[in-house]
């Protein structure tokens, strides 16, 4: 593959990752605007009987899980997106670039969860103030996992030095 090619192509796969990771991390803000529309047209929660010790350990344990997902999502960045990781397991810049994308869809993915949760939360319970609260951890995450086009870029570079042949 020539010099104008590899640019391309990691060019290709930078915008890919922005495009994704840029709907990821905009996914709460619709949280909050359901949420908006939701009381404003009058919603009820469900008629369902949750017991108040059940209820006042749910948002506790949306943050415990956040946080946790979070810290994997940041532990998987680290370790599959590693040069040796990234050199030992891809055969060449197309799979590189292609695990790249991978990897930083399902970590921008999993520290998304925040948000999710928070809006399961408030369907349960109308408490907007702890939908923001989850919402603003599922941004924060979202900005620690963000993709780096740098990242990229010197993983492409390494990749191509190394020559590696084995399938990511």
């Amino acid at each position: 593959m020539d010099e104008s090619a590899e640019g391309s192509l990691g060019r290709s796969a930078w915008r890919q990752t922005l495009l994704v990771a840029v709907a990821l991390l905009a996914c709460p803000a619709v949280y909050v605007i359901m949420a908006v529309i939701l009381l404003h047209v009058g919603f009820q929660p469900p008629e369902i009987t949750i017991d108040r010790q059940v209820l006042s350990f749910l948002f506790p344990a949306a943050l415990s899980v956040s946080v946790m997902l979070f810290l994997i999502a940041k532990m998987l960045q680290t370790k599959l997106l590693s040069p040796r990781y990234v050199t030992r397991h891809c055969d060449g810049v197309n799979s590189a670039a292609r695990h790249y994308i991978r990897i930083s869809m399902l970590c921008m993915g999993m520290a998304e969860t925040a948000g999710v949760l928070g809006l399961v939360y408030f369907i349960l319970t109308l408490d907007m103030l702890k939908l923001i609260v989850l919402v603003a951890m599922s941004v924060l995450f979202g900005m620690l996992v963000f993709p780096s086009r740098t990242k990229l870029e010197d993983l492409l570079q390494t990749v191509k030095d190394s020559g590696s042949d084995e399938q990511c």
